[in-house]
């Protein structure tokens, strides 16, 4: 359901690669940054490619990131 709502211009979510993977390949979903949790199943940040928010998606990827210490 929420990578439905992702799909559709819906914001965000934290995904399992697996329920995801063609729509990265296709360039449907962005994933920007590569740090997946340790759990056993990991859960990717993706959002919509051709989502009207991209400029507020791209702000909050870079304030995430910097929050986690990391860099994209």
């Amino acid at each position: 359901m929420a990578l439905n709502a992702v799909l559709n211009g819906h914001g965000f979510t934290l995904a399992a690669r697996y329920l995801c993977i063609e729509q990265l390949k296709s360039g449907q979903l962005v994933m920007p940054v590569n740090i997946p949790h340790p759990n056993v199943v990991k859960r990717y940040f993706v959002y919509d490619a051709n989502s009207a928010k991209i400029a507020r998606l791209n702000i909050f990827t870079t304030w995430i990131t910097a929050e986690m210490n990391f860099t994209h």
